[in-house]
């Protein structure tokens, strides 16, 4: 057999590794069946109860151990001098009863294949470079001089390992499973993976270095009372748990099908994923129970059912990221969340804020129910919502620099909100508010929107397009103004603003900096500004001398207010003021 399926057996579920085991018998048992016709000159058969010993250096292909005689007596090949194994597959079976003891040493190219009851006894200095593997009853006993170096360790079964003190062994991959217990000292060395599946155990009698992935599957458990543990990954999946403890490390950290991962010390993550259930609803759980921090440039995902339960301090080294995606994943947020770049929940994901605090530079968020709150806060440098997305700003929020309510959503303010940079209101986003005012430098509104201006807001400029729709029921004062030609419109509803000139009394609803009268003369004609009904026809005024460096939707009251039969005459004289200054005043 090829030393690729063995990997198989570290890699597959119980159900495919059963399979394989199987095969593995029923090759065993095609050796025992053509034993007469053998025609490997090198290769050692011992069966049918009968003893082999070799007391001198000896090399074989392979070595094949199995069954008993009529009386029970197990077949046995013992080696007290050094024994080289030259195949490069199954160099070493043991299986039916059969029964090895090395007490020199064992050097093979291949693996080493103990089952069906079959047991190997090191007293010696063994290995192999491809693997060890025992199950299915097969057995493994290291005694106080015996060693045991190989690639992968998979053992398989209660009772299926044993060793006496000042054994040890040494593997790029241990792989415990079916109940398997094996104790981790001092003298042992890992190089590369650990998995602890299916009721196994690995008991930690000191600290453990594991330079692979540490994976706990099947209810696969590390035992220990203060040892730590570092590895550069940690799996935790299926119906397991782990706590991590102070002084524990790992690079990236995964929960799956339905497993639960908690840290009562600190942990430092590059990466974390928390996904899925076990099947029948029990969801992957990450719960945070000290100090977590994301190394920067790190991320967060929850994904197909997870949940992230932030209960501790939690730090993103700035531009560390969590995504919450997929029905039934939350991110849950109960303690002081600091320091992340971009924290996002889509396609039915949720963030909870349940309590705490969420600072984060983007809190992006879409679809109905992918946000809630308890009684928790948020600091932002950006807040986006789309696809339906549903939020509040309240006094004990912070939004610094820019909001998007994209197709469908909707953010309610409950206080004021005040931006450095952009509002952008489209697809139907509606801003719901009551008296709250809005400070932001450029507002947009596109797409089959609309947004009422009140008093108290404050806005640089205006941008509407693509059917975006906005009505001021106050005193628009901008720098910039564009309105596109496709449905786009500005109502003015009110003309409350007064400025006293050499014409007269100045009533406008917009001021525009700078000579802006053909852009908005333009918009006026086009019907892309409304102008509300006013007591005297409003337009565009351009006159600089009069009322400063601005251009003005509004009308000219003279002062004193003309009596009616002296209306016209002061209206010509307006006139011809005005077409004096080379200005325009349209109506």
């Amino acid at each position: 057999m090829a030393s690729a399926n063995r990997m198989s057996i570290f890699c597959s579920p119980p159900s495919c590794r059963r399979s394989l085991l199987r095969t593995l018998v029923s090759v065993a048992a095609c050796f025992a069946a053509t034993e007469a016709g053998w025609t490997h000159a090198q290769s050692l058969v011992v069966s049918g109860g009968a003893v082999q010993s070799d007391s001198t250096p000896v090399t074989y292909d392979q070595i094949e151990v199995f069954g008993t005689d009529g009386s029970g007596n197990r077949s046995t090949y013992t080696a007290t001098a050094p024994v080289t194994l030259t195949g490069t597959s199954s160099t070493l079976l043991i299986h039916d009863f059969g029964l090895v003891q090395t007490n020199a040493t064992l050097t093979a190219s291949g693996y080493a294949d103990i089952s069906a009851s079959g047991t190997f006894e090191v007293n010696g200095g063994v290995s192999f470079a491809d693997g060890l593997y025992a199950y299915d009853l097969g057995s493994l006993a290291i005694g106080s001089s015996g060693s045991v170096t190989t690639g992968i360790l998979y053992l398989a079964g209660t009772g299926g390992f044993s060793r006496s003190v000042g054994g040890v062994f040494s593997a790029s991959t241990l792989s415990l499973a079916d109940g398997a217990t094996v104790s981790l000292t001092a003298s042992d060395t890992l190089s590369g993976d650990v998995l602890v599946d299916t009721g196994a155990v690995l008991d930690l009698q000191v600290a453990a270095t594991i330079p692979g992935t540490l994976y706990l599957a099947g209810g696969g458990t590390l035992s220990r009372t203060t040892a730590t543990v570092g590895a550069a990954g940690l799996s935790v999946a299926g119906q397991t748990s782990f706590q991590a403890i102070a002084g524990d490390a790992f690079n990236t950290a995964a929960v799956t099908g339905g497993a639960s991962l908690s840290n009562s010390g600190a942990l430092t993550l590059n990466t974390v994923t928390v996904s899925g259930d076990d099947g029948a609803g029990n969801a992957s759980v990450f719960t945070v129970g000290a100090a977590l921090t994301i190394s920067a440039g790190g991320s967060a995902l929850v994904n197909n059912g997870g949940q992230l339960i932030l209960s501790a301090p939690v730090g993103g080294s700035g531009d560390a990221t969590i995504s919450v995606s997929g029905s039934g994943s939350v991110l849950q947020v109960a303690s002081a969340v600091t320091a992340f770049g971009t924290v996002s929940a889509d396609t039915g994901g949720q963030i909870d804020l349940a309590s705490g605090s969420l600072s984060a530079s983007t809190l992006a968020l879409s679809g109905t129910g992918s946000f809630s709150r308890t009684s928790g806060n948020y600091v932002l440098t950006s807040l986006q919502l789309s696809d339906g997305a549903e939020a509040s700003f309240a006094p004990s929020d912070s939004i610094s620099e820019s909001v998007v309510v994209g197709t469908g959503s909707t953010l309610t303010l409950l206080d004021d909100l005040a931006l450095s940079q952009n509002l952008t209101l489209t697809g139907g986003g509606l801003m719901s508010r009551t008296v709250q005012g809005i400070t932001a430098q450029t507002v947009e509104v596109a797409g089959a929107t609309s947004l009422t201006l009140i008093a108290g807001d404050s806005i640089a400029t205006l941008s509407l397009a693509t059917g975006g729709q906005v009505s001021s029921a106050t005193v628009l004062t901008l720098t910039t103004l564009l309105i596109d030609d496709q449905s786009s419109l500005l109502s003015l509803l009110a003309f409350g603003g007064t400025v006293d000139g050499a014409l007269g009394q100045l009533h406008y609803g917009l001021r525009l900096d700078g000579d802006a009268q053909a852009l908005l003369s333009s918009y006026v004609s086009a019907g892309r500004i409304a102008l509300a009904s006013t007591p005297q026809a409003a337009g565009v005024l351009y006159a600089p001398q009069s009322y400063g460096n601005f251009t003005y939707v509004g009308y000219v009251v003279a002062v004193p207010e003309p009596s009616t039969s002296t209306f016209a005459a002061v209206a010509t004289a307006i006139g011809l003021a005005l077409r004096a200054r080379r200005r325009t005043l349209s109506v």
